[in-house]
C-alpha cells in the first residue's frame, strides 16, 4: 500500500476519523461520546451491513474502524477481512458484550489490533490513542522505506551506468571504494581492485610521479583538484593510458580521503603518438626535398619553411614580415616577359586575393649583385573546413634545363625510393580504377608482387564484393572534392585471408597540374580490429553478468520482504496469547485455582514452543541459501529412528492421528546424515497431519532397496489444488484454502533442500479433499563413501 499524503496530512490534524460497525444506536452514541469527552475531534459513521461497510471502506479515507462482534447481517470477522482487503493497516478494534477468549484470539490472529469488552471501556481510550500512534508511525515508516528504495535505486543505476572510473582513496591512497565500471575499464572487480595498491599496478615510470603527488598532498601542499596520465596495468596484462581527476578532502587540516574520476584515454594517446610519428615522417620528407616549401597565412606572414626555401631565398625571417616582402629585400624580379615584379603583383599576393585559386609553374628571374637565375613557382592555398587558412608555396630553380631534368630525376628516384620502402602500404589508382602504384610493404602484407598488380583492377581479386561500392563511393569523393579522405575496408590475400586496413586517399597531378590519379596510404588495423570485437564481447559479457547479479539481488530482496511479512504475521498471534495468558494469570491469580494457572501456563508454554519452531526454520532456511550446511553421514538404525521419530511428532500433535507404520529392508542400518533425514520426516509427517483435519490416520512406509532409501507418506486431507502443484516448494508459499491452519510456508521448501543436500528427489500426487502422498527417494551411500 502507497500512502497519499492527504493521509498523512488528516493524521496530524485534530480530527479522526472513525467507521463504526454497530447495529445499536445507544451503543453507537454511548462509545462515540465517550471518545469525544477525551478530547478527541470525532468524525463517525454507522454501518450495519457488510455493502455499507464494504462501500464506506474502499472509498472513504478512515484512521479507525470500531466493530461489535456480532451483527444481525454480519460480525466482526468478516469487517475484519474487508478491511484488510482495501486498508490493510488500518487499526481495527473489537467493542462487544460478549465475546468468548478463543473468539478473541482468533480475531487477533487474524489482524484485530485489539477488542473491549462494552462492560470494561475503560481501556478504550488508551487503546484508540496507541494504534492511532501506530497507525501514524506505520505510514510514516512506510514513506520513508519508499523513499528509501527510490533512492537507493537512483545510487545503484547511477554507480552501475557510470562510464568513468570512480574511485575514493584513504589519506595512505589505498581504495576504500572503486565504482562497477572498474571490472569494464581495468578488468578487476571492485572487491578485487580494492585488495591492491593502487601503485602496485601503475607503471613503473609512472608510479614515482604519482607517489609524489600523494605526498605533497598528505603534506598539505596541494589542495586543489589535480590532473595527470599514466599508464596502469590492466587485469590482463594489458597497460592502458588514464586521465585522472584527484581532488583531496581535508578534515581538521589533515588529509582525510581522495576523491579520483579516471577516463580511459588509450586510444586518444596512441591517435597523439600516431599522428607525433606522422609529423615527423613528413617533416623529414619536407627537409628532404630539394623544392624550397614556404607555408604563409592569409596576411602573407612567414609561418614556416624548409631547408632548401632558406638557401635558396636566403631567408632569414622575423616574426609578422610578409614573404614577398623577404624575397624583394634580397633580389630584384622579373617576369617571363622581363617585366619587374614589385610586391603588388607577386604570385602570393595574386593567390591570395583570388580567393584560394591555385597557381601553378609561375616563373621569375631573380636578379642579385652575385648572379642571376630562374625559379618556378607553385602556390596552393590550404584549407580546414573548407576555410582558406593561407598558402603553399613551393619553387625550384629552372635556370638550366639539363640541371632542371636532373633535379627533378633526382627527387623522382627519392619520392619512389621513399614510397618503396616506407613502413606503410603505399599504392596508386588511376581514375579507371588501376592500380598504378605498388610499393613493397603493399606486397607484405598481401603476397602480392608488383608486377602482379600494376594494371589490374582494384576490384577484380584484392577488395572482398561487400566493400566494393564503399570504395567507388571513397574514390568518387575525392575526384569530386579533390580533398584527402579516410575509408576502412577489407582486402583478400593471395592466400586467401582477409584483412582490415584504413585507407587514406589523396589527389595525384602530373607536372602541368592535372588530376592523374589517387595515392592512398594505408594502415594494417586487423588486429586492432579483433582487440576491439573481443573488448566489445567481453563488454557484452560482463552487462549480461551484472543483469544477473542484479536479478539475484532482486529475487533477496524480494525473499526478504516475504520474511518481515511472514514473521510479522506468525509473531503477532502467539505474542498476543502469551500476553493475554500472562495478563489473566497477573490479574486473577488470587481469584481461580492453580489448575486454570497451569492451563495458562501451558498455553504460553505452546506458544513459545510454536515461536521457537519458527525461528528454527528460518535459521535453516537462511543456512541453507548461504550454503553453510554440511552433510555428515554416519551409521544409522533407520527403523528405530522412524520410530521414535512417529512417537514424537504424535506427542507434538497431542496424539490426534494414528501413523500407521510400514518397513521393509534386508538391515536396519543405513548410512544417511541423521539431521537432515529427521528434518525431512518431521516437515512432510507434521504436514501429513495438520493437513488432515477430518482424518486420524497417516501412512508411513519405508523401503531400503537397490541401495536406495524409499519414504512414502500419504493422508486422505485437504490436497493440494493444482495450481499450487508448481510452487509448493517455494518459500514462504502458501495456498489460499490453508490460511486457517497454522504454518509459514517453509516446511516443503526446507525440507526440500535437505533432500537435495542428499542428492535425493521428490514426487507428489494431490487431489483436493481426497489426499496427498510424497515419495522421497534418497540414494544410499557405502561406510567408504561417507568416511571419505
Amino acid at each position: 500500500m502507497q500512502v497519499g499524503q492527504k493521509i498523512v496530512n488528516t493524521l496530524n490534524s485534530d480530527q479522526i476519523r472513525v467507521l463504526y460497525a454497530e447495529d445499536s444506536l445507544d451503543d453507537y452514541e454511548l462509545v462515540i461520546s465517550l471518545i469525544k469527552r477525551s478530547g478527541l475531534n470525532v468524525l463517525s459513521r454507522r454501518v450495519e451491513n457488510p455493502l455499507d461497510f464494504k462501500e464506506a471502506i474502499k472509498n472513504e479515507d478512515w484512521h479507525l474502524v470500531i466493530s461489535d462482534n456480532n451483527l444481525p447481517q454480519f460480525n466482526a470477522e468478516e469487517a475484519l477481512k474487508i478491511t484488510k482487503e482495501y486498508q490493510p493497516y488500518l487499526p481495527f478494534i473489537i467493542v462487544s458484550g460478549t465475546m468468548g477468549e478463543e473468539k478473541a484470539v482468533e480475531a487477533m490472529r487474524m489482524g484485530a489490533d485489539d477488542y473491549i469488552l462494552k462492560d470494561n471501556l475503560s481501556r478504550l481510550i488508551p487503546a484508540i490513542n496507541r494504534e492511532l500512534q501506530d497507525y501514524k508511525n506505520q505510514i510514516r515508516m512506510e514513506r520513508t522505506q519508499m523513499l528509501l528504495a527510490m533512492s537507493r535505486e537512483n545510487y545503484q543505476l547511477l554507480a552501475q551506468n557510470v562510464q568513468d572510473l570512480v574511485c575514493v582513496h584513504d589519506h595512505e591512497g589505498m581504495y576504500s571504494w572503486v565504482s562497477p565500471s572498474s571490472e569494464r575499464m581495468l578488468g578487476y572487480t571492485p572487491k578485487e581492485l580494492s585488495s591492491i595498491s593502487p601503485f602496485s599496478i601503475i607503471h613503473q615510470e609512472d608510479v614515482e610521479e604519482a607517489k609524489q603527488l600523494l605526498l605533497k598532498m598528505q603534506a598539505g601542499n596541494v589542495k586543489t583538484l589535480q590532473r595527470f596520465k599514466y599508464r596502469m596495468l590492466r587485469k590482463d596484462g594489458i597497460y592502458i593510458y588514464l586521465e585522472t581527476l584527484a581532488e583531496p578532502i581535508f578534515k581538521d587540516g589533515k588529509l582525510f580521503k581522495i576523491v579520483s574520476t579516471s577516463r580511459d584515454i588509450t586510444e586518444q594517446e596512441l591517435s597523439y603518438k600516431l599522428l607525433e610519428e606522422n609529423e615527423a615522417k613528413y617533416e623529414s620528407v619536407l627537409e628532404s626535398l630539394s623544392e624550397g616549401i614556404v607555408l604563409v597565412d592569409l596576411e602573407e606572414r612567414v609561418l614556416t619553411y624548409n631547408q632548401s626555401a632558406k638557401e635558396y631565398l636566403m631567408l632569414d625571417v622575423q616574426d609578422g614580415r610578409k614573404f614577398s616582402d623577404i624575397v624583394l629585400e634580397n633580389f630584384i624580379l622579373f617576369d617571363s616577359n622581363k617585366k619587374r615584379i614589385d610586391n603588388h603583383n607577386f604570385l602570393t599576393v595574386e593567390t591570395l586575393k583570388n580567393q584560394g585559386d591555385p597557381v601553378y609553374n609561375k616563373v621569375y628571374r631573380f636578379r642579385n649583385q652575385e648572379d642571376e637565375c630562374w625559379f618556378s613557382f607553385n602556390c596552393v592555398p590550404y584549407k580546414l573546413d573548407q576555410k582558406q587558412l593561407g598558402a603553399v608555396i613551393s619553387f625550384k630553380n629552372v635556370t638550366d634545363s639539363f640541371e632542371t631534368k636532373k633535379k627533378l630525376n633526382r627527387l623522382a628516384q627519392e619520392l619512389v625510393k621513399l614510397i618503396e620502402t616506407a613502413n606503410a602500404p603505399i599504392f596508386g589508382i588511376s581514375k579507371n580504377g588501376a592500380i598504378t602504384e605498388w610499393n613493397n610493404f603493399s606486397s607484405d602484407i598481401t603476397g602480392y608482387s608488383k608486377s602482379e598488380v600494376i594494371g589490374k583492377n582494384i576490384y577484380s581479386d584484392l577488395i572482398v564484393p561487400e566493400d566494393h561500392e564503399k570504395v567507388r563511393e571513397f574514390i568518387s569523393k575525392i575526384f569530386k572534392d579533390n580533398i584527402s579522405t579516410n575509408c576502412e575496408l577489407s582486402l583478400v590475400t593471395k592466400s586467401g585471408k582477409v584483412i582490415t586496413i584504413l585507407l587514406s586517399g589523396n589527389i595525384q597531378r602530373d607536372f602541368n597540374g592535372n588530376i592523374s590519379g589517387i595515392v592512398c596510404v594505408c594502415q594494417d588495423i586487423t588486429e586492432l580490429i579483433e582487440y576491439r570485437e573481443q573488448l566489445e564481447f567481453k563488454v557484452e559479457q560482463r552487462t549480461k553478468k551484472l543483469k544477473t547479479a542484479l536479478a539475484k539481488e532482486k529475487e533477496l530482496v524480494k525473499l526478504k520482504s516475504k520474511f518481515v511479512s511472514m514473521a510479522s504475521h506468525e509473531f503477532r498471534t502467539p505474542l498476543s496469547s502469551i500476553k493475554f495468558a500472562s495478563d489473566f494469570i497477573k490479574n486473577y491469580h488470587d481469584k481461580v485455582s492453580w489448575e486454570k494457572i497451569n492451563e495458562k501456563l501451558k498455553k504460553i508454554d505452546d506458544q513459545v514452543n510454536n515461536m521457537t519452531y519458527l525461528l528454527d526454520d528460518v535459521l535453516i532456511m537462511g543456512k541453507s541459501e548461504s550454503g553453510n550446511i554440511n552433510v555428515e553421514y554416519r551409521k544409522l538404525d533407520v527403523k528405530s529412528f522412524c520410530e521414535n521419530l512417529i512417537e514424537e511428532v504424535q506427542n507434538t500433535f497431542n496424539n490426534s492421528h494414528e501413523i500407521v507404520f510400514d518397513f521393509c529392508a534386508v538391515s536396519n542400518y543405513i548410512e544417511s546424515d541423521v539431521k537432515l533425514l529427521r528434518n525431512i520426516l518431521t516437515n512432510v509427517l507434521s504436514n501429513a497431519i495438520k493437513f488432515s483435519p477430518d482424518r486420524d490416520r497417516v501412512k508411513f512406509s519405508v523401503l531400503v532397496k537397490n541401495d536406495l532409501l524409499i519414504l512414502t507418506i500419504e493422508d486422505k486431507g485437504i490436497g493440494i489444488p493444482k495450481r499450487d502443484h508448481t510452487k509448493i516448494f517455494d518459500a514462504f508459499h502458501r495456498s489460499a484454502e490453508v490460511t486457517a491452519i497454522h504454518g509459514t510456508g517453509l516446511g516443503l521448501s526446507i525440507m526440500k533442500k535437505a533432500v537435495e543436500l542428499l542428492n535425493g528427489t521428490i514426487d507428489f500426487e494431490s487431489e483436493i479433499d481426497k489426499g496427498t502422498k510424497f515419495i522421497i527417494k534418497i540414494p544410499l551411500v557405502n561406510e567408504e563413501d561417507s568416511n571419505s
